[in-house]
């Protein structure tokens, strides 16, 4: 039986995007996006900001890492992935994005004086995210934070 694992966000960056590479030399990008959420409490509306943890693997991650700045708006579509890894002998997981498409909805700040990416074929190639091998440096420390 075939499951349905599908994820479609929009939101902007928290900070740029960080180009790195496995301990097997697989190259991936990772960032964080915040995601408002409008929910009514009583008789007034409330902003909730959630945070999502994202991975871009292979040629997508070198293309487009210069072009992911802090502030951009973006609209992803991934699937959900729970990491499990051990830290100072303790086992910790997480539950993060792999993006398979990405499209940028509007420039940042920061990227003012960066041209409009080039978009080939990697684009929108999800081949290269499939079977990736999860490593410990993969993840982000959690002593980075959200900002």
């Amino acid at each position: 039986m075939t499951n349905l694992n599908k994820v479609i966000l929009q939101g902007c960056l928290t900070k740029d995007a960080e180009l790195k590479k496995t301990s097997t030399g697989k190259t991936y990008s990772s960032f964080i996006i915040v995601v408002n959420r409008d929910y009514k409490n009583g008789e007034t509306w409330t902003e909730k900001a959630n945070f999502f943890y994202l991975t871009l693997w292979g040629a997508r991650a070198e293309n487009l890492t210069p072009y992911l700045k802090r502030g951009l708006k973006v609209n992803v579509e991934g699937y959900l992935e729970q990491n499990r890894y051990e830290k100072n002998g303790i086992k910790e997981s997480r539950t993060e994005i792999r993006i398979e498409k990405l499209f940028m909805l509007s420039k940042s700040m920061a990227a003012d004086n960066i041209p409009e990416p080039a978009v080939d074929s990697a684009f929108n190639s999800h081949e290269e995210a499939k079977n990736e091998e999860l490593t410990e440096d993969f993840l982000i420390p959690e002593d980075e934070g959200i900002y």
